[in-house]
């Protein structure tokens, strides 16, 4: 298993060692609206997923400093990426609708795509999302599921490693490493997907 990293503007900031926490859960962003005659209804904006990392005390000076570096451009509330596992970091699309019931999908490269491996699967205008399991790979961008697709997805939708956030943005308000009183340093990390 390859190690995490941030990517932002061509630059790579490649972790020593892996997380010791990793969260991530699904967010709804949704407000009240109010109809003329008073009746309350909740409209449905969008969902995001919200990530939280974390790395036990580390020693590694040189980390944190390059750390530093990357927290210049993420406290700007500007995006950059995050892969939990620098081998397993797919980013590809539908090449053709996807209906729900299917079994079978075609994408625009199978490259670094593995039978066996969980790939996330969204729509861009509906908001269906859904992890699959690849059972197999054909020609020409065919690849074949274990189970059935639950949704339909339009050609452009999102297929990609399930652990990799292609465009985030940081919900620190500050420097999420800190220099322990007692040596070594600590990372806590909160991101959530750029819309």
């Amino acid at each position: 298993m390859g190690k995490p990293k941030f990517f932002w503007l061509g630059k790579e900031l490649k972790f020593p060692f892996e997380v010791s926490e990793y969260e991530a859960r699904r967010k709804v962003r949704s407000s009240t609206k109010y109809s003329a005659n008073g009746t309350a209804f909740t409209v449905f904006e969008h969902s995001y997923d919200e990530v939280k990392i974390e790395l036990d005390v580390f020693s590694d000076r040189d980390f944190y400093h390059a750390l530093k570096a990357w927290w210049a451009w993420a406290k700007k509330g500007k995006p950059y990426g995050f892969v939990l596992d620098e081998d397993d970091a797919v980013l590809t699309a539908l090449a053709n609708p996807a209906e729900a019931g299917q079994s079978e999908i075609k994408v625009l490269s199978t490259e670094g795509i593995t039978v066996g491996g969980k790939y996330k699967l969204r729509s861009e205008i509906e908001e269906n999302e859904e992890i699959v399991k690849v059972s197999g790979i054909g020609e020409g961008g065919t690849i074949y599921l274990d189970s059935p697709l639950d949704y339909s997805y339009e050609a452009g939708d999102s297929f990609r490693s399930v652990d990799y956030y292609p465009s985030v943005i940081s919900l620190d308000g500050e420097f999420p490493a800190v220099e322990k009183s007692f040596g070594g340093f600590e990372f806590k990390h909160k991101f959530r997907e750029a819309k």
